[in-house]
């Protein structure tokens, strides 16, 4: 169905009226391209928490981005890693895998499809900034370091 939509919104410049199959005239929708867009955004996000779940793993043996990158293969979805003490206090690294992002986007917008590249780094970024939130204020509520919140977390697989 989001093919569809989309092919018949594909250069709208803001909403378009569709007439979905069966509807009316008067029923018909007023999508624009940011609604179909955080649509993908939302069905992938979806997917990539019920796949691979949105508990980050913390690595201390990662010590920069393209470690994280070459090893990418391997990695779960979100990884924490370069935890170190800095004079302003203590800083980590939240990475997003990005074959994951791709492989789940996959799922509902073809590769070619114009909006792909930007739809999988706003994801990424989304997730990115999800973590790293979430860290600071939990490490700021407990005093707890993310390497001791992972360790806590990792036997409740829920969490």
């Amino acid at each position: 169905m989001f093919d569809w939509l989309k092919q018949q919104l594909r250069g709208a410049p803001s909403a378009k009226v569709v007439k979905l199959p069966g509807q009316t005239k008067k029923a018909a929708l007023v999508i624009s391209d940011d609604e179909i867009r955080a649509a993908f955004r939302q069905t992938t996000l979806n997917h990539l928490a019920d796949v691979h779940g949105l508990k980050p793993i913390y690595y201390s043996n990662l010590q920069s981005e393209k470690a994280f990158e070459a090893a990418q293969a391997d990695m779960p979805l979100i990884a924490v890693w370069n935890e170190h003490q800095r004079p302003e206090g203590l800083a980590f690294s939240p990475s997003v895998n990005m074959l994951l992002v791709q492989a789940a986007l996959l799922e509902y917008m073809e590769e070619l499809d114009p909006w792909f590249e930007e739809e999988c780094s706003r994801i990424a970024a989304d997730l990115k900034d999800l973590t790293y939130n979430t860290i600071v204020q939990t490490a700021t509520e407990t005093g707890w370091a993310p390497s001791a919140i992972y360790a806590a977390l990792a036997d409740k697989p829920n969490a």
